[in-house]
C-alpha cells in the first residue's frame, strides 16, 4: 500500500479528505464501496466533525486550540514510530538503544494520543521529564531522534498553554473536546477506508481494475494536499532561496 497518514494535515485538511472520499466514491462505478460500513463510518464521522467545528467557531479562539491538540498527537505517534523503526536495526547496538528508549516512550502503553486532551498532555509530560533525563536524551542523539523529542516538547508547551486558557469557560472547553474527538474518528475512519479500498485493488475476486482506479484517484489528491505542507517546509528551510539584507529602514 502506498503510504498514506493524515499526520501533519491541518484539522481543516482532515475534513478535506474526508470530502476527497465521499467525492470519488460517488464518481466510482463500485457498489461495494458506496455501500460499504467503512464509508458509512466516513460520512457519519464527517457529518460529527462539521457540527462540532461549528460549535468551536462560536467560541472565541477555539480553533486553535483543536490545531494545538491534533499537533501534539501528530509529535506524539511520529516520535514513537521513528524509535521504534530502529528497533529493527541490523546493528545490534542501534536496536538494544532503541529498545531502551522505546520503553520510555511506552511508559503508559499504545493509546496515548487517543486519551482526552487534557489526559493526553499529562501522561506526554511525565514521559518526557524521562526522555529529557540525559542518558535518555543521549540515546535520542545516538540514534538520530532528538529532533522528534524536541518538536515533541515544544508541541506538549504549546498545548498547555492554550489549552490550559480554556479552564475559565467551561462551554469553549467542552466544544473544544467535542471537535477534537470528532476529529480524531474522522482521521482513523478515512485511513480504514483507504486500507479498505487497497485491499480490494490487490485481492477482490472480482473488479479489481476499478478499486485499484478508485485507490489512485483518492491517493492522487491526498498528495495534492500533502504536497502543499513539503513546498512551504522547502521555502522556509531552503539555503538557496534568496533573502532581503537588513538595510535598517523600518
Amino acid at each position: 500500500m502506498k503510504k498514506f497518514g493524515l499526520s501533519g494535515f491541518s484539522v481543516s485538511d482532515s475534513g478535506s479528505m474526508a470530502t476527497v472520499v465521499e467525492e470519488e466514491v460517488a464518481a466510482s462505478t463500485l457498489t461495494e464501496a458506496k455501500e460499504s460500513p467503512q464509508l458509512k463510518e466516513v460520512m457519519n464521522n464527517h457529518v460529527d466533525y462539521h457540527e462540532s467545528m461549528a460549535r468551536v467557531r462560536k467560541s472565541q479562539n477555539t480553533e486553535v486550540k483543536i490545531a494545538a491538540d491534533k499537533a501534539l498527537d501528530d509529535a506524539w505517534v511520529g516520535t514513537r514510530q521513528m524509535v521504534w523503526g530502529h528497533t529493527y536495526s541490523p546493528d545490534p547496538a542501534v536496536a538494544q538503544k532503541a529498545h531502551q528508549l522505546y520503553a520510555v516512550l511506552d511508559t503508559y502503553g499504545a493509546g496515548v494520543e487517543e486519551l482526552s486532551g487534557t489526559e493526553e498532555s499529562e501522561k506526554i509530560d511525565t514521559i518526557l521529564v524521562k526522555l529529557l533525563e540525559p542518558a535518555n536524551l543521549q540515546l535520542a542523539v545516538d540514534l538520530g531522534v532528538k529532533p522528534f523529542v524536541d518538536h515533541l516538547k515544544v508541541c506538549a508547551q504549546n498545548f498547555r498553554r492554550d489549552w490550559g486558557s480554556l479552564e475559565a469557560d467551561k462551554e469553549a472547553f467542552r466544544n473544544s473536546l467535542s471537535a477534537t474527538n470528532s476529529r480524531r474518528k474522522l482521521e482513523a475512519s478515512i485511513v480504514a477506508f483507504y486500507e479498505y479500498v487497497d485491499y480490494g485493488a490487490k485481492f477482490a475476486p472480482t473488479k479489481r481494475e476499478e478499486w485499484a482506479k478508485l485507490e489512485s484517484a483518492i491517493y492522487s489528491r491526498y498528495t495534492t494536499i500533502r504536497q502543499k505542507y513539503a513546498e512551504t517546509k522547502k521555502k522556509k528551510t531552503d539555503p538557496t532561496k534568496p533573502t532581503t539584507p537588513d538595510t535598517g529602514k523600518k
